[in-house]
């Protein structure tokens, strides 16, 4: 059995794995690069495999970091269904369908510079995708519900298991018999950080021979709920308190509905100072009405809330604005006022506008909650560059800016160990992606440490033999531990609400 690793290696975007069974292809996640440009133009690239060759296509969750390539996919002829479970397929719907309309609005975009520029360059090359071409991957989702084990050949057995990430995300397990043995691999897609009050914990994860498992976090600590919450309600109190505005650039599934719980909590507590809250994302407003769709995934918190009455995603004072004209109005509200709008890397989507209507602003907030990938408009803002560069214009600045991590939907360090300690028997080899060169070389050097775990930080593009007896896998695991490059890895952590710094 073959592993080929074509994305979310070394990086944070772009998950895609291939596995070779003796029945056919079966690849899990094709998502989207996103961030850096050198990044988003693997997205262009010409893809490994033939979509024509691939006979099974499953999808851990709707993020489109690991669904959003899917219409291309289809557009050049992958004609079978993808996998996933009902409350992903549900939310891939509406958010494949917003990826198109932002790629082709930056064609357009593209077109115009190109030829206000008297066509002196190459014609941009359109859309990566169009509408038409999500629709139709749209139209190939097929719901597969927890625990439900479905054999997709007499020698391919697949089961999603709960990851707790976000709503539907999932573990996948896959076991593929090979002659008179059978391997079982595991993808841990997106592990969820627990304790969140709207989606249930992460499920433990299957014992396994081989372990695919994200290290977005893998290097720090997150601030625990009580701490991450008071700390919230502070940094609110205190720009709302001066009649300043917080911008919370916020990802559209997961995120923006916590953050609505979590102001929900502080509104009914009266522990604000008043404001109105507007949701800037129509694409965040529909994933809301999916979420009140799968009661299935909820923890018991929040059914508790619903069986007393409560709303959790709605408070006096919350506005939803759909159209570009509510949005814009936005801007002549009266402060103060609290605005959530995507996309959560402020690379796309709505969230521009705002931030240059506010970053110059020494009065106003913006608050990071959420994971800023490399060299996104995001991470320059949240490490301090000033100016930054937003839809052709320089913009300074001067606001304050602020980062809770403790919002994120991904575990950290410690919940990561845990996730790994609960599989009943270690595998042979744990495969640690989905995260930066820094975090995923943390954490694989914590699993050796603290579990004596045989772990490799894989390279993106290789095609490893998953044979327990190959030996120049064995190898490669050996070199890479024997580098000296453990002093490079130094974990960075917020606990405490201290900002983050790199060591």
């Amino acid at each position: 059995m073959k592993l080929h690793l074509r994305g979310a290696v070394r990086n944070v975007t772009g998950s895609c794995y291939v596995v070779e069974t003796p029945s056919g292809l079966l690849m899990v996640d094709c998502g989207l690069y996103q961030g850096a440009r050198r990044l988003e133009e693997l997205n262009w690239r010409p893809f490994a495999f033939s979509p024509a060759d691939i006979r099974w296509l499953v999808l851990t969750h709707a993020h489109i970091d690991h669904s959003g390539l899917t219409p291309r996919f289809v557009a050049e002829g992958y004609e079978r269904d993808i996998i996933a479970h009902p409350a992903t397929c549900d939310l891939a719907d509406i958010m494949l369908r917003d990826s198109a309309h932002i790629q082709e609005e930056d064609a357009a975009w593209a077109e115009k510079k190109w030829r206000r520029g008297g066509r002196k360059t190459a014609r941009p090359p359109g859309p990566l995708y169009t509408l038409e071409d999500a629709e139709a991957a749209v139209a190939r989702l097929r719901p597969l519900p927890y625990d439900q084990v479905v054999d997709l050949a007499p020698d391919v057995r697949l089961r999603l298991i709960d990851a707790g990430h976000i709503l539907g995300s999932a573990t996948v397990e896959v076991s593929v018999r090979d002659g008179d043995r059978t391997l079982r691999l595991t993808f841990s897609g997106d592990i969820g950080a627990g304790e969140s009050p709207i989606i249930r914990d992460p499920q433990p994860p299957p014992t396994t021979d081989f372990l695919v498992m994200e290290s977005t976090y893998g290097d720090r600590l997150h601030d625990r709920t009580q701490a991450r919450n008071e700390r919230f309600r502070a940094i609110l109190t205190e720009t709302l308190g001066r009649k300043g505005c917080v911008v919370i650039p916020a990802f559209s599934v997961g995120r923006t509905q916590e953050l609505l719980y979590a102001l929900n909590e502080l509104e009914q507590a009266h522990a604000l100072p008043p404001f109105t809250a507007f949701v800037d994302s129509p694409l965040a407003i529909g994933a809301t009405r999916v979420f009140r769709k799968h009661p299935e995934c909820f923890s018991r918190v929040i059914l508790d809330d619903i069986a007393s009455g409560d709303d959790p995603f709605d408070f006096p004072g919350l506005r939803m604005t759909q159209t570009v004209e509510e949005s814009k109005q936005i801007n002549h509200a009266p402060p103060p006022y609290i605005v959530l709008s995507a996309a959560g890397m402020c690379n796309a989507g709505r969230i521009r506008h705002h931030l240059i209507n506010h970053l110059e602003n020494p009065n106003d907030l913006i608050l990071f909650v959420g994971y800023q990938g490399e060299n996104t408009l995001g991470r320059l803002i949240r490490d301090g560059r000033s100016p930054v560069r937003i839809l052709g214009r320089q913009v300074s600045v001067r606001a304050k800016v602020r980062a809770i991590d403790g919002f994120s939907a991904h575990a950290d360090r410690d919940g990561l160990l845990r996730w790994f300690a609960a599989i009943p028997q270690p595998p042979a080899l744990t495969l640690v992606t989905h995260g930066e060169p820094r975090a995923s070389f943390a954490f694989r050097d914590a699993l050796q440490e603290q579990f004596g775990a045989r772990a490799l930080v894989p390279e993106l593009g290789g095609a490893l033999d998953l044979s327990p007896d190959n030996r120049d896998l064995q190898q490669q695991v050996a070199e890479q531990e024997n580098r000296a490059d453990r002093a490079q890895w130094v974990p960075v952590t917020d606990a405490g609400g201290a900002e983050l710094e790199e060591a």
